[in-house]
């Protein structure tokens, strides 16, 4: 046995060496057989064709019942603003998207950040 001389390998120790090998080749060995069958030009178009073309978030969440956790996710609304956001919603209703530019501490720049994750679902 040839691994013998450098090392000190009991007889299942080699076995198990060379099916480990065996197998690594034969993956190595798939892997490039499967590159010809997907050649470059044959990529999976993945957009999602029915998202809307204004949508650049991962996810959008309604401001009237997303919990504060929830909120904090967007970027530009920390802890305290998610907190306003809550209880604002207790006394009034957001309509629309830029009705939550009516609680205090969001501007202008705040919500053209924010508008993109924010979606109001009707009733």
């Amino acid at each position: 046995m040839g691994l013998n001389r450098w090392f000190d390998f009991t007889r299942s120790q080699l076995w198990f060496v060379g099916i480990v090998c065996a197998v690594a080749t034969l993956a190595a060995g798939y892997l490039m057989v499967s590159i010809h069958f997907y050649p470059a030009g044959d990529e999976i178009d993945l957009a999602f064709h029915d998202a809307p073309a204004t949508y650049v978030g991962m996810f959008q969440v309604d401001p009237n019942s997303a919990p504060i956790d929830s909120l904090e996710l967007i970027g530009g609304i920390g802890p305290t603003l998610a907190k306003r956001i809550a209880e604002y919603r207790q006394k009034h209703r957001f309509e629309t998207v830029e009705d939550i530019a009516k609680v205090p501490g969001i501007g202008p720049k705040t919500l053209e950040r924010i508008a993109p994750y924010l979606k109001i679902d009707s009733l």
